[in-house]
């Protein structure tokens, strides 16, 4: 079984597109939100740029 990671990122207003901390750009149509995000674990690059100020 695959582990499920849920990112940390921003959504364009232009095009709808979702870019992470972590660096991936996930298409709109593809982007979903998890509905209970406490049981899928952050994705540990977002978790890493989150911890040392976003950058």
């Amino acid at each position: 079984m695959t582990t499920q990671y849920a990112h940390i990122g921003k959504k364009s207003w232009w095009s709808g597109d979702i870019k992470t901390l972590c660096g991936l750009t996930i298409p709109a149509d593809t982007a979903t939100a998890p509905w209970f995000p406490i049981f899928i674990k952050t994705c540990p690059g977002c978790a890493a740029v989150q911890k040392n100020g976003g950058k």
